[in-house]
């Protein structure tokens, strides 16, 4: 077989079980594509573009199964998005040094991770006055969040439910299932936003993004499943273990991507 070709095949395996535990929690999984592609050699200018259109296949049929589900609700995503639908334009007109952004993304994920283990010794809020209430602090706080979020979704190309599904549960705006609802209907439209914002600025590369053609297929058979079982089927305990999870590996990924990186690793 054909080194290239089996490079390829690997990275679509490991894009569909990325699909599928990243939307069974109400992801995307663009940080896991975006390490992936680094560690397997793609060419840097195409990995956001194949990120972002990755998030989008991902999330069209995650908030499919969440809407059915009947987890999801616009006033719990309207300030978010009223924040980051601008900012994820701007990012996408720009290119962020790498190095400096992976460092602070790691710092992040390592503090969700840290709050998801520390669970049991510090139950997330789900009171219903703080679920019900839509104070002027909360949209204000709302935007400013997604301000930050579609900023790095654009510029970056992942799509930012990674940061918005947590902070939902910290903040108490509701539980495992409503926040992986919101969190992949935010990463399909900040995914659109900065991919449009891409190709009107930096234009398409057709020949660095044609393992799309694999790698779409891939995709599309992780999301469907991994969203119809995390919105229909699992448990909320399982969907927070399978969260849990999923940040594990990407900080795992996000070490080694630095570690290259720095020289650190040859």
């Amino acid at each position: 077989m054909d080194p290239g070709l089996l490079i390829l095949s690997l990275v679509a395996i490991g894009f569909l079980v990325a699909a599928y535990a990243h939307t069974s929690v109400g992801l995307g999984g663009g940080s896991s594509y975006t390490a992936i592609q680094s560690i397997a050699g793609f060419p840097m200018g195409a990995i956001p573009l194949i990120s972002l259109a990755l998030n989008l296949l991902a999330t069209i049929l995650g908030s499919a199964n969440y809407i059915r589900g009947g987890h999801f609700s616009w006033s719990r995503l309207a300030p978010f998005l009223l924040g980051s639908i601008p900012c994820a334009w701007l990012g996408g007109l720009l290119v962020l040094p790498q190095f400096a952004f992976l460092g602070l993304l790691l710092a992040s994920l390592l503090g969700v991770l840290l709050r998801i283990l520390l669970a049991p010794f510090w139950p997330l809020r789900e009171t219903k006055s703080s679920r019900s209430v839509q104070p002027l602090t909360w949209w204000l706080g709302g935007i400013a969040i997604g301000a930050i979020l579609g900023f790095v979704a654009g510029a970056v190309g992942i799509g930012g439910g990674i940061y918005l599904v947590p902070i939902i549960r910290l903040l108490g705006r509701g539980d495992a299932k409503e926040a992986a609802a919101c969190g992949t209907v935010f990463i399909f439209i900040n995914s659109a936003i900065g991919l449009s914002s891409r190709v009107v600025s930096h234009g398409w590369n057709t020949e660095a993004t044609t393992p799309l053609l694999i790698l779409v297929p891939a995709v599309a058979i992780g999301a469907w499943f991994g969203s119809k079982h995390g919105a229909l089927q699992w448990s909320r305990r399982g969907v927070e273990r399978t969260l849990c999870l999923v940040i594990a590996v990407a900080c795992l990924l996000l070490i080694r991507k630095l570690a290259l990186l720095s020289g650190w690793m040859s």
